[in-house]
């Protein structure tokens, strides 16, 4: 596979940026070597970047992208709102719509509320979790990622007990309950403590599916939340409309308490949702008695919630999914990217192993480690700090050879496949992998 041209526009901007933007990137997911690509444009399984490199991406806008980038049916709708305005300050008739759209979508859905980002989605379902229950404490699962806010400070990054970074307050950090994902473990927890308002995770497993949990797990701890009466909160931010047309807990058959959404929700533009049991709602609600109202309520304030563009990207994407055709196609191009990656790895006799579900897909690469473990069985009890644990210098010479190659990844060592995916698509990608863990193993950064 002919190498990728070269980076020298992406390099010159990054370092200007490096002089402007507070560590030269606008998310930490996007540090890479030897420094960042700037993306130019998108269009269905692809993007461009500014020094006219094509990509086949699997980053698909951090997995928000179902459908493929710039899709005509969303362009069409945002187009649609943009022409009477982009931003009003005040209510558009395109939130009722896009949340009639999500409750029906979703069962265990009955009221929405809107927010301005994934990580907001979070906050809130928090609150209202400790508005509800009159608790304070959340228990989360170790390695689960749940946005960058100060209420999940600490549980996401090994140690797992340690803050995730600088500046969040003891106080904080002593209201959330990390641990491993062990049902006897947080039966234990939920019948020790008396002040826990919800149980938070990913339903799929610690970061998006990096280390799988079963569904068995799934149902284990909803009727063990249901009978001690804690609530149930799904992170489905990624999982939401991708697994299923209702996510994640319309396949496993489950009924969380309440559930955060973005990404595909929104169309691949800003927003969040939670959503839940009606009565969850109930704190929203003013009565006009200025005690209540002030003192009574979840108060929840947001410029830019269920913004028409918003709106109209997430609905419009909604009705392109609820088909279940996209779905389908895209699962079907990361199964045979798993199944064809992991024969590529048998020839190479690598102690590796691609895995995952739906239409995600993880690469567990192994270094020259004393401590080897058996790729084949690693999945059997799935172990978080050693599938989060691949060593960073692996990690950032896998994505960079990738790139050079001409294939963008989602984070740490894998990524989604959509809608707009070929087959010709995977087949390239899977000659580019060959190349990129043929090369690894002659440097010996992999076994």
């Amino acid at each position: 596979m002919k190498e990728r041209r070269s980076l020298t526009e992406s390099y010159k901007k990054s370092q200007l940026a490096s002089s402007i933007i507070a560590g030269g990137i606008c998310h930490d997911v996007r540090l890479s070597e030897p420094h960042p690509i700037y993306i130019e444009r998108g269009e269905g399984p692809y993007i461009w970047d500014i020094d006219k490199n094509k990509y086949i991406d699997y980053g698909m806008g951090n997995g928000s992208l179902l459908i493929g980038h710039s899709n005509p049916y969303v362009l069409k709708a945002i187009k649609s709102v943009i022409k009477n305005g982009y931003h009003f300050g005040e209510e558009h008739l395109g939130a009722i719509t896009w949340g009639e759209k999500i409750i029906e979508l979703v069962n265990s859905v009955e009221k929405v509320r809107f927010v301005g980002t994934g990580t907001e989605a979070i906050i809130l379902s928090i609150r209202i979790a400790r508005a509800f229950t009159n608790k304070s404490k959340i228990i989360r699962i170790e390695g689960h990622f749940h946005g960058w806010s100060d209420v999940v400070g600490k549980g996401f990054l090994s140690p797992f007990d340690k803050p995730v970074s600088l500046g969040i307050p003891q106080g904080t950090l002593d209201e959330i309950i990390v641990t491993s994902p062990n049902i006897e473990k947080i039966k234990t927890l939920l019948e020790q403590n008396n002040d826990i308002a919800a149980v938070i995770l990913e339903p799929s497993g610690a970061s998006w599916g990096t280390v799988p949990i079963e569904i068995s797990f799934n149902r284990e701890l909803r009727d063990m939340t249901k009978k001690t009466g804690v609530l149930l909160i799904y992170d489905e931010i990624i999982t939401g409309f991708r697994y299923s047309k209702g996510g994640y807990q319309e396949l496993a058959g489950i009924d969380p308490d309440l559930t955060t959404l973005g990404k595909i929700a929104t169309g691949g533009t800003s927003g969040g949702i939670v959503g839940g049991r009606k009565e969850l709602f109930k704190y929203f609600e003013f009565n006009g008695d200025y005690n209540n109202d002030r003192y009574n309520r979840v108060h929840h304030f947001g410029t830019f919630n269920a913004n028409p563009i918003t709106s109209a990207a997430g609905l419009a994407t909604l009705k392109a999914i609820e088909t279940g055709l996209p779905q389908e196609e895209s699962n079907h191009m990361a199964m045979i990217l798993r199944k064809e990656g992991n024969n590529i790895i048998k020839d190479l006799d690598l102690n590796c192993l691609v895995y995952g579900d739906s239409s995600l897909f993880h690469f567990f690469l192994q270094g020259p480690s004393k401590m080897e473990v058996d790729a084949k069985a690693l999945l059997k009890t799935p172990n978080t700090k050693i599938l989060k644990g691949i060593a960073r210098n692996i990690v950032l010479e896998f994505q960079s050879l990738l790139r050079k190659k001409g294939l963008n990844l989602f984070s740490y060592t894998g990524g989604v496949t959509s809608a707009s995916h070929t087959s010709v698509d995977i087949d390239t990608s899977l000659s580019i992998f060959e190349e990129v863990l043929s090369e690894m193993k002659r440097n010996g950064s992999i076994i």
